[in-house]
């Protein structure tokens, strides 16, 4: 589930801005947005088989100053996962329509444009292996549409043992509304401890019209050899 955490200033200010990002009804969150952002929204929508009457209500919302579902409000109604050559990701639907996606891919394909959780093994590179561990390469990527963001992770993994993460690097982002600043990608615990995963996470700062700045994560983790995305 994708959640926007509101950056608090001061604590005099930090209850009200957070309320207003998870969707209070007449709050105002964004404008119009360009033509290039636009026809992003709706290339990304079109590809993971949005309605054209949901993409009319989802540009609707936005210039009303609503935020989507997608960006921080509820859980997701459903959940279904998509192949491609170089990519395995999970596409999230949300009441309004909207959708955010994340996953793993190939860390030498082309950028991705993004999906969802418990990602597939073979679609990463494989550098060492034998018949009980390996050690893989792999881009963890997210798009929610006005924002994506990728980096990639490098871990190990045996049989009945713990799993280990071995770098993160090379973060990159593209802001479609607003801009992206402050990103920074890190190991959160580098090797996993018993039901404890080993955890990676990338992050940005995003500022957008009138929301003021958000922090956004990317988060993967590797547990019995097996990966997680979300954000």
């Amino acid at each position: 589930m994708n959640r926007f955490r509101k950056i608090a200033i001061t604590c005099a200010v930090a209850v009200a801005p957070v309320v207003a990002v998870l969707g209070v009804a007449g709050a105002s969150y964004a404008d119009t947005p360009t033509d290039s952002a636009e026809a992003h929204f709706v290339s990304v929508w079109n590809e993971y088989g949005v309605p054209d009457a949901t993409q009319t209500a989802l540009l609707e919302k936005w210039e009303s100053g609503q935020l989507w579902d997608s960006l921080g409000r509820g859980t997701p109604v459903s959940t279904r996962t998509v192949k491609t050559s170089g990519s395995v990701d999970e596409v999230s639907t949300y009441a309004d329509g909207s959708i955010s996606v994340t996953g793993l891919s190939d860390a030498t394909s082309s950028s991705p444009s993004g999906i969802h959780t418990d990602a597939d093994l073979r679609n990463c590179v494989t550098t060492e292996s034998s018949h009980y561990d390996f050690t893989r390469h792999c881009i963890v990527h997210t798009n929610v549409v006005v924002l994506s963001m990728q980096y990639t992770v490098g871990f190990y993994a045996v049989q009945g043992g713990n799993s280990k993460i071995l770098a993160v690097s090379h973060l990159t982002d593209d802001c479609y509304v607003g801009t992206c600043e402050n990103q920074s990608a890190r190991i959160v615990q580098k090797s996993q401890k018993g039901s404890s995963a080993a955890k990676a996470q990338g992050s940005l700062e995003w500022h957008a019209p009138v929301t003021g700045s958000e922090t956004y994560d990317l988060n993967f983790s590797i547990k019995n050899g097996e990966t997680k995305v979300s954000n």
